[in-house]
């Protein structure tokens, strides 16, 4: 017997197990961590979000919930796209 295990991967009608993070809720609590240590201005970098990008964008929302729950004003300047690299550059 093979068993399968999906990583990272939510399909639809998938019947494998799956692991997948959280990643709004992880963001969310990074981001509320430093807030509350004291730190006002979070920046977020971020590489290109594309149309399939669930990661980031998940990723990039929780950052700005917990921004929004602190009261901290949304500072364009602190959301950072970094550039996109090639494959296998870092």
């Amino acid at each position: 017997m093979c068993r399968s295990c999906c990583f990272e991967q939510e399909l639809p009608g998938n019947r494998f197990a799956e692991v997948v993070a959280d990643n709004f809720a992880a963001s969310r609590q990074m981001t509320r961590h430093l807030i509350d240590l004291g730190h006002k201005r979070i920046a977020f970098a971020f590489h290109p979000l594309h149309e399939r990008d669930f990661v980031g964008a998940e990723r990039l929302a929780g950052f700005k919930k917990a921004m929004a729950e602190a009261g901290l004003t949304k500072q364009a300047s602190l959301l950072l796209e970094a550039c996109e690299f090639g494959e296998g550059q870092y």
